[in-house]
């Protein structure tokens, strides 16, 4: 009998070390690299953008993450090539295999000459093992010689390898 209850207790002691299987709720340095597409919509507005970026920053260990980035876009409608750079937060709700987090994009992108363009991008995703699903909308407000051009939306999709 006191086997069965010291087996028991260390099958326990056990199962709730490896209770934490997901990715976010490790201490130290995170990576990803994030494969993107963009659908923009607004008044006389349409188009797509594909993007390919990665970011790299640091686990709290609870669940958040906070890290920079840059990228490169490809606007469809456009033909044209910009780059991006970022600040990237995230807050994963579960410690579980499948978790669903939250986040939030901030950034500039540098267009061909003397245009670029902040904006910020929310939504939300589901971490599964290394792997990283999310959707989001995108406001983009697009300033050449101290003048707004125009306001942009766009919902976006992305797939990411996280390491």
């Amino acid at each position: 009998m006191k086997r069965i209850v010291i087996s028991l207790i260390a099958l326990a002691i056990a199962s709730n070390a490896f209770a934490q299987e997901n990715r976010a709720f490790r201490k130290g340095y995170s990576g990803n690299v994030e494969v993107a597409n963009m659908t923009v919509f607004g008044k006389d507005m349409y188009g797509g953008m594909m993007q390919v970026a990665t970011t790299h920053g640091y686990q709290t260990g609870t669940g958040a993450f906070i890290g920079f980035g840059a990228g490169v876009q490809y606007d469809m409608h456009v033909s044209d090539v910009s780059a991006t750079a970022f600040l990237d937060g995230k807050y994963n709700f579960l410690d579980a295999k499948v978790s669903p987090y939250a986040f939030i994009r901030t950034g500039v992108r540098f267009c061909v000459g003397p245009t670029l363009g902040n904006f910020i991008n929310v939504g939300g995703g589901v971490d599964f093992g290394c792997c990283s699903v999310r959707l989001g909308y995108e406001r983009i407000a697009t300033i050449t010689n101290h003048t707004i051009l125009g306001k942009e939306n766009a919902l976006s999709c992305s797939f990411a390898f996280v390491f």
